[in-house]
């Protein structure tokens, strides 16, 4: 709806940016977007992967290191 009111109806850009809390590049790229498919256009962002994730490798280091340092504490 921010978009369709800065397009047609004057909505100040400031006001937009402040509400999406976004920067003057964004909001553009983002209004292109829209004016591309205004009927199935989203904000929402979809990550294709977890940002959050180790390696496999690194994963089964870190476990191998910590039964390591167990063991040298037990005995």
């Amino acid at each position: 709806a921010l978009f369709q009111k800065y397009l047609y109806e004057g909505i100040e850009l400031v006001y937009i940016l402040e509400t999406l809390k976004i920067k003057k590049s964004r909001f553009f790229k983002l209004l292109k977007e829209y004016k591309r498919n205004p009927n199935n256009f989203s904000i929402q962002y979809k990550r294709k992967s977890s940002t959050r994730r180790i390696s496999a490798d690194v994963e089964k280091s870190i476990i191998n290191e910590l039964k390591e340092e167990k063991k040298a504490d037990r005995g």
